[in-house]
């Protein structure tokens, strides 16, 4: 990713404040030069009709384009400086001319205003770790329960083999798998039950009338308070939460565990360990997770799950004893490692 891509993603010029700034219309761009470091380089920067920044930095000197500080880890304090100093004008001019936008892609941008405008509701992101924090969630605003999810994810996530992310539309309807075979761009949702979800790639492949269809059914579920079978213990653990639990566990990879408390802190319930142990012993009632790769605080198996030891093995990680993990080894730390 580019410098400039890095600063102004999820960025939308606003042309008025552009103007002002200093941006001048040539042909069908914006550009705008300034210097920086007491002239010693010059920022001219592009902004073209699909609101895409690009940039160069020009030497004065010799008048022409400084390419050290593209080195993704730039030797030397001098090239270093260069680049911090264009980072900071960028998000100066990021602050100053555009907005910023809940999500990456153009679409689900427009799914997300025209949900505002016609429910009056607004994405929560309720995930603090860093690996979940761009994943956007709507609820109804008397039952609280979810009706969509934007989530980025990695495309082999939902196609296996396929390259490059992409964000998905979470969709709570009737008659899943219907949909998937019926439209292009509809798959089995994705950390989800299959059941009662579907996932839609926001990549302009269905329209937006076609997902705003199945968003109606999806909203008109949220406004009855539907919701998937009661746990079999009758005491109705809420879809949203356990759905946040299990998004987590899905990514745990293989070789690695995380423990209850470490889900409870990342779904912003970090006095909710038990809890996160309650939900895994239903996951079953959701679809099929990782669940053997979560152990408590001090990576003991859970009693019980008799195929935890044999399925963790199987994937390379070490116990200290028959019933431990060794978490220096295979604690996970989140996608950030």
């Amino acid at each position: 990713m580019s410098i400039e891509s890095d600063v102004f993603q999820r960025c939308q010029p606003d042309l008025e404040r552009c103007r002002a700034q200093g941006f001048r219309k040539i042909n069908d761009v914006w550009q705008y030069e300034t210097s920086f470091l007491d002239g010693a380089f010059r920022a001219v920067l592009t902004i073209d009709a699909a609101g895409q920044v690009a940039g160069k930095v020009i030497d004065t000197m010799t008048e022409e384009e400084y390419l050290p500080l593209r080195l993704t880890n730039p030797a030397g304090s001098y090239v270093y400086g260069v680049r911090h100093a264009y980072e900071e004008l960028l998000r100066g001019i990021a602050e100053a001319c555009f907005v910023r936008l809940p999500f990456a892609v153009p679409q689900a941008n427009r799914i997300c205003q025209r949900i505002q405008e016609v429910w009056g509701d607004v994405p929560e992101f309720p995930w603090k770790q860093k690996a979940y924090a761009t994943s956007g969630v709507f609820r109804h605003p008397e039952t609280r329960k979810w009706y969509a999810a934007i989530l980025p994810v990695s495309w082999d996530k939902v196609v296996a083999g396929r390259e490059g992310s992409i964000e998905l539309l979470n969709l709570k309807v009737m008659d899943a798998a219907a949909k998937v075979l019926a439209h292009a761009g509809c798959y089995p949702a994705y950390h989800m039950t299959k059941k009662y979800w579907v996932s839609v790639s926001l990549d302009e492949t269905m329209t937006d009338a076609a997902i705003w269809d199945m968003l109606r059914e999806s909203h008109a579920f949220a406004a009855k308070g539907g919701k998937t079978r009661a746990p079999k213990d009758g005491k109705g653990l809420q879809d949203s939460l356990a759905e946040a639990v299990l998004s987590v566990v899905a990514n745990i990879p293989k070789g690695k565990v995380a423990t209850y408390g470490q889900i409870a802190r990342w779904i912003g319930r970090p006095r909710n360990a038990r809890l996160v142990g309650k939900i895994l012993s239903q996951a079953e009632r959701y679809g099929a997770y990782p669940c053997h790769r979560v152990v408590n605080h001090a990576g003991r198996l859970a009693p019980g799950f008799a195929q935890q030891k044999e399925k963790l093995l199987a994937e390379g990680v070490n116990l200290n004893d028959d019933m431990h993990v060794d978490l220096k080894r295979h604690q996970w730390e989140g996608a950030s490692e």
